[in-house]
């Protein structure tokens, strides 16, 4: 199974600022992606609008898919961690792959429900996108099913959670967006791996490194500053 590549420093980053306390998905970065189409990875979920209606709502179940979503078995599916190859919550990512015909540029979709669903020992848990994401508008990042990534994870909290109820726990998406053109819009359960800084990447670190030592050599002798 092909884990997405995503840089640490950066996730990090984002991870950290996004990441309230009673959070349980949020977003992690958005990428450009190229050979991502379905099939090429686990697509948990693919939605797309009936008829001339603009909101596409859907999910998979232990029943299988219901509401809008596509029932092809490559389209709407169950999954574990195991079957992603994976030991631990805290890397897996759900993208957001959007392929709308839509005149806007760049087509978009307004996000308006997401849920990853595990089914463990006869319980159903639900981890919930963040409020702070409801309503929040998707742009599609690149050309065509397998080209946008914007990608949602779980935080620390939440993913300690879903990693206790072991590698062989079904999960499922479900989804909700508004503001859909027609088009096939899929959420892929991937793993999420830390880029390797190039050489470049390094030699900059380690300056940073000097430098923050030489700073603080040169402030260890002033007074400490106390608050009363």
């Amino acid at each position: 199974m092909k884990k997405l590549l995503l840089a640490s420093t950066a996730l990090a980053a984002v991870v950290g600022a996004s990441m309230p306390a009673n959070a349980s998905l949020v977003l992690l970065s958005q990428v450009q992606l190229s050979g991502q189409g379905i099939g090429a990875q686990t697509t948990a979920l693919t939605l797309q609008s009936p008829g001339s209606t603009s909101t596409e709502s859907g999910g998979v179940n232990l029943g299988g898919p219901f509401g809008d979503a596509k029932t092809g078995a490559s389209q709407s599916q169950l999954f574990s961690l195991a079957t992603l190859g994976l030991s631990n919550a805290n890397q897996l990512g759900l993208v957001v792959n959007l392929a709308e015909p839509g005149s806007e540029n760049p087509p978009s979709v307004i996000l308006s429900a997401l849920t990853l669903t595990a089914f463990s020992g006869g319980a159903t848990t639900n981890f919930n996108l963040a409020p702070q994401y409801a309503g929040m508008t998707l742009n599609q990042i690149g050309g065509g099913l397998g080209g946008s990534g914007i990608v949602f994870g779980l935080d620390a909290t939440q993913a300690a959670q879903l990693t206790a109820l072991g590698p062989n726990a079904l999960l499922g998406v479900s989804a909700t967006f508004g503001g859909a053109q027609g088009g096939q819009d899929a959420i892929q359960a991937v793993g999420l791996t830390a880029a390797v800084p190039e050489p470049a990447t390094w030699a900059m670190m380690m300056l940073g490194f000097l430098g923050v030592g030489f700073t603080a050599y040169g402030r260890r002798k002033a007074p400490a500053l106390r608050l009363a």
